[in-house]
């Protein structure tokens, strides 16, 4: 929090006396973009208002009752379906709602209503209330994974490697329309602003590790002292961004002012899953193996970015994959 507060001190002062809506705002971004605010708020007094949308306020509470303590913060409770409010003088708003379970990817009815829907009514939200300031949160999933073999990192106006008979691609098809919406709002009003960050692949605190997140599984077994267990061969590309350079790099978007951006959020410096398990072990001393299951219905795929317009924004990676990985690893083996 000390190194987001060293690296936002100047800029973040626009936002002194904003009010902020945040959906998505318990979830694994949201819970470092909520606790980066609350810090940056109290250390430089911006009498910033945060409102979170969630669906369990009470439940959150109960899990994380230090947020009590702050004043400036307020929870609405509801979906981002059909949420509402009698709260007016939103001056930005962060939409990062979506659904990362497994079960909820399987399901694209529910997918289509949180992604699709749950934008336009963000959207319609906006419009209601005058809010002309959006930072859409949305994913490198867009772009599709491509074949390890001849791969591209993919830009801002790459093409696309989509299938919509591929249902592991579900995601980002959706993603993409939710996007269009978006860009289609801008277009409506001239004060209107969106700027949207597709991100990829990150590492950190809150980071699931008991999900479908490979790089949280190896961090969970480092911990428990299991074996890691590769699924496929272990050669697909990934690349990470750990969460407070992701923080940084969120919060310093939502205050270009510009009437539109489309922008890559991560790391380009990629590595195999196999040399991740590998440095995890070596960072970690743990005498366990790692294990490649080879199984073919894992194919081996590429999902890195070009970060060439985040860098001439002033966008850097400021926290090497090595010290990100030690730094979540600890995270959690302190929480034991």
């Amino acid at each position: 929090l000390e190194f987001i507060l060293s690296e936002l001190k100047t800029s973040i002062i626009k936002l002194k006396n904003s009010k902020i809506l945040i959906t998505g705002g318990t979830g694994f971004f949201g819970k470092s973009i909520l606790s980066a605010l609350l810090y940056l708020n109290l250390s430089l007094n911006l009498n910033i208002r945060i409102f979170v949308l969630s669906r369990n306020p009470k439940k959150f509470k109960k899990k994380f009752p230090e947020v009590n303590k702050y004043k400036e913060l307020f929870f609405i409770e509801g979906n981002v379906i059909n949420f509402s409010t009698v709260e007016n003088g939103f001056t930005h708003i962060i939409h990062g709602a979506t659904e990362a379970s497994v079960e909820a990817h399987q399901k694209i009815s529910d997918l289509s209503e949180v992604i699709i829907d749950g934008t336009r009514n963000i959207l319609n939200f906006a419009n209601k209330k005058k809010i002309n300031d959006i930072l859409y949160i949305s994913s490198g999933s867009i772009y599709g994974k491509q074949s390890t073999k001849n791969f591209i990192k993919v830009k801002e106006n790459s093409g696309f490697f989509l299938n919509s008979s591929n249902l592991n691609d579900t995601s980002g098809i959706f993603k993409k329309s939710a996007e269009l919406l978006c860009n289609y709002w801008a277009s409506s009003a001239s004060e209107n602003r969106i700027k949207i960050a597709r991100c990829f692949s990150f590492v950190g605190p809150w980071l699931p590790i008991d999900s479908h997140f490979a790089i949280g599984n190896f961090i969970k077994s480092t911990i428990i002292n299991a074996d890691i267990v590769i699924n496929s061969d272990g050669s697909s590309l990934r690349s990470y961004l750990y969460t407070s350079d992701l923080v940084i790099w969120l919060l310093k978007i939502l205050l270009f002012e510009k009437k539109k951006l489309t922008i890559n959020v991560g790391s380009d410096q990629e590595y195999s899953l196999y040399d991740i398990a590998f440095l995890l072990k070596k960072l970690t001393g743990k005498n366990i193996k790692i294990l490649v299951k080879n199984n073919p219905e894992f194919l081996s795929t590429a999902y890195i970015p070009d970060i060439g317009l985040a860098k001439k924004n002033n966008l850097k990676v400021l926290t090497s994959f090595e010290n990100a990985l030690i730094k979540t690893y600890k995270f959690y083996e302190n929480l034991r």
